[in-house]
Formats: C-alpha cells, structure tokens, sequence
C-alpha cells in the first residue's frame, strides 16, 4: 500500500473541519418592539426581539450607524433587548436593523426622526436688535425655518 488513500481520508477530514468551523447556521430574527417608534436625535428608544438561536449577539444599526449590541439570552427561542440612543440624522424615517453576529441572520424595522430645537439664547435685555441664537438637530441642509415671536415672523 502506497498510503494514497490514507493521506486522501486525512486531508479530506481537514477539509471538512475547516469547512464545518467557517459554516455556520443562520439564525431567524424576528423585531418584536421599538419604543417610540418617533423621536428626536439624541432621544433613547428601546428595541426587543426573538432569535431561533439561545446565544450570540444582535448588534444593531441605525442606518448604517452601529448604535449598540445586545447578548440573546433563553433557551428554545433567544430574545435580545437594547437600550440606544438616536444618533445625528435628518428628519424623516430611518431602518433600524437588528442582526445577529455578523450577518446570519437579520430583521428591519422604521423611526421617524423629528427635528427638534435644543437651544435658544436668552437676551439680557429686550431691545429691538438683540441677538438671538437658536440651535436645533434633525434638520436638513437648507431648510427653510420659521422663527416666530409673540404675533411676528
């Protein structure tokens, strides 16, 4: 005997464990609730869900923005709870998607981004002239603003 077929069983088995260790299962993933499901930026919002898998990660993305990852805990179905805050964007709706570690498995879900105007200076005095300055988050380049006091625009 040669040894052709033993050294063929060999590097077939190292096939076959390199192969078994690269492929893995998908794992189904199911977004049960987003709470609210509108908000402003830099506003927490909080995701749940399912997995078919008992452990792992869910990592989750606001756009394409990782905002956070959660462990997936149970056993027959996992579940997965994350806890975020809404990072800068535009208003309007974003997808927020939830996949399991890496790209197994994955589920999509919208938030409706609402601007929101974070700081307005106080003047000192309430003379005609005074500088105001008025801050906000989730507007867009360019958008027209109406900026209101007492009865005038």
């Amino acid at each position: 005997m040669d040894g052709r077929p033993k050294q063929f069983i060999l590097i077939l088995i190292a096939f076959l464990m390199v192969l078994g260790s690269v492929m893995t299962a998908s794992a189904t993933v199911t977004i049960t609730e987003l709470t609210p499901g509108t908000g402003t930026v830099y506003s927490t919002a909080t995701i749940s869900g399912t997995c078919s898998a008992t452990a792992g990660t869910v990592t989750i993305t606001f756009g394409t923005e990782t905002v956070g990852t959660a462990a997936v805990t149970g056993t027959g179905t996992g579940s997965f709870t994350c806890v975020f805050t809404v990072p800068i964007h535009v208003y309007g709706t974003e997808t927020i998607t939830a996949t399991y570690d890496g790209a197994e498995g994955s589920a999509t879900t919208t938030f409706f981004i609402l601007p929101n105007v974070v700081n307005i200076t106080t003047p000192t005095n309430n003379v005609v002239g005074t500088i105001i300055t008025i801050s906000g988050t989730g507007y867009a380049a360019n958008d027209n603003i109406t900026v209101a006091f007492g009865t005038n625009n």
